[in-house]
């Protein structure tokens, strides 16, 4: 259940967190800073052996950046790069997040309706 690829019934439980650290953020988005969880999200799920687990990375990635309202330079670079994942859930879920970044640098662009949507430093 881990999408055809490697990882093993481990996916699963590693999916799950993600999950877990997902509904959390929605409830209080200040938790993903508040106990680093990006730089694991980042550096590991992200490029997990399972399609599921990388997908559920990008799909954090990208409640990050909506209640934000910004993206890190590092964030931009990892959704293009997961844009060519070679799993098709993951490559959705990338082109999710770059297609709300588009929408509001658009609204931006225009002086309206994207508001102040400032490109985040670091890497937090």
């Amino acid at each position: 259940d881990d999408g055809g690829e490697g990882g093993g019934g481990g996916a699963r439980q590693r999916q799950m967190a993600l999950k877990a650290l997902s509904d959390a953020a929605r409830v209080d988005p200040g938790v993903l800073e508040e106990c680093k969880a990006m730089a694991l999200v980042r550096g590991r799920f992200a490029s997990d052996p399972s399609a599921l687990v990388r997908a559920a990375a990008v799909e954090l990635l990208g409640l990050r950046v909506e209640h934000q309202r910004g993206i890190a330079p590092v964030d931009m670079l990892l959704a293009s790069e997961r844009s060519r994942d070679v799993a098709a859930i993951v490559r959705d879920k990338a082109a999710g997040v770059l297609a709300r970044v588009a929408t509001v640098a658009r609204g931006c662009a225009r002086g309206g309706g994207g508001g102040d949507w400032p490109v985040l430093g670091g890497s937090k």
